[in-house]
């Protein structure tokens, strides 16, 4: 059984005519066979990857487009131009300059388990704000890493694995999704005060801002939807600090990382030109009459202790090259 062989709709009706099937519309896992139909085209006959299904013969709509002519991509939905030339991809794609492109890419942040033709496809993602080209992800460790770097960078907006027709054949894609919707909407007017004020103070504010609708709890869990949607107060241990610290600064368009140790999880941002740590679950230890005097956002080496050694600073290094190129000396 191959994947995307399960069409929907008057997608399938369209298939289904164009080869003769009955346009059924199938919305569960069915059997396809390979497929022996001839098919022409005023005459010549194409070779065209058809499958039988119940009974009607299917081929991709992809296919069907080149060997028509027209453009057909996907983009969260299927898209048809009729009079445009096939592609495969979206119109603005073309308009996108590729990562490689781009001179000041640090090129020590490559490993082998962090490559390039990752960090390519995850820069068009975030470009793009939508899906990439595709990319090669044969093996489970290498979907591990991939997993890793998705991980550290962070629920809002969250990048997802699409899966494509061909064996390891994968999309990076970006979504926001509908469970923080509503902490986005809390939130904004509280993003929008912080307008005029400097990066670093920007995330001051921000991990004060979550100091006062969070209490540690070793114990328990928080996520920006949950702890993000009002003013009551919600409990959790440092990873819940750590993500909704990431998801205001994702909000307030600066570039945050997240960052762990074996005991601990941190969270680094780009402001003012440079990467810097906060660790918001220390800010919530800030008595309120003290914040004024805080020192909240560090220089990188300012953070010490077992608590702050990182497990995987190779991880961390991709994805903040992946989020500002050049930053990462």
């Amino acid at each position: 059984m191959k994947r995307g062989l399960f069409l929907y709709g008057t997608i399938c009706f369209l298939l289904g005519t164009l080869i003769g099937g009955s346009g059924v519309v199938y919305a569960a896992y069915i059997t396809a066979e390979r497929c022996n139909q001839s098919i022409f085209l005023d005459g010549t006959k194409l070779e065209l990857e058809a499958y039988t299904i119940e009974g009607s013969n299917y081929v991709k709509l992809r296919d069907v487009g080149r060997a028509l002519d027209f453009n057909v991509y996907y983009d969260g939905d299927v898209r048809i131009e009729r009079n445009k030339p096939y592609t495969g991809t979206p119109p603005e794609a073309g308009n996108i300059i590729p990562a490689s492109a781009v001179a000041n890419v640090n090129p020590s942040v490559f490993t082998q388990s962090y490559t390039r033709e990752m960090y390519d496809a995850l820069r068009q993602t975030i470009t793009r704000q939508g899906r990439s080209d595709s990319i090669s992800l044969m093996t489970a460790q290498e979907l591990n890493y991939a997993w890793e770097v998705i991980a550290a960078m962070g629920n809002w907006p969250a990048c997802t694995i699409e899966f494509g027709d061909e064996m390891g054949e994968a999309y990076f894609n970006i979504h926001y999704p509908e469970a923080y919707q509503a902490a986005a909407a809390y939130c904004q007017p509280f993003i929008d005060g912080l307008r005029g004020l400097s990066e670093t103070e920007k995330v001051r504010q921000i991990a004060f801002f979550i100091a006062d609708r969070m209490e540690y709890d070793a114990n328990a869990s928080s996520t920006p939807g949950t702890a993000l949607i009002s003013d009551r107060i919600s409990r959790g241990r440092c990873m819940s600090y750590a993500n909704c610290c990431q998801y205001l600064c994702n909000l307030a368009e600066i570039p945050c990382v997240l960052v762990h140790s074996k005991t601990h999880q941190w969270n680094q941002v780009y402001v003012d030109g440079c990467w810097k740590s906060v660790d918001p679950t220390g800010a919530d230890a800030v008595s309120p009459d003290c914040r004024d005097l805080a020192e909240v956002v560090h220089d990188n080496s300012r953070l010490a202790g077992a608590d702050y050694v990182e497990s995987q600073p190779e991880l961390t290094a991709f994805v903040k090259e992946l989020l500002v190129p050049g930053s990462v000396n």
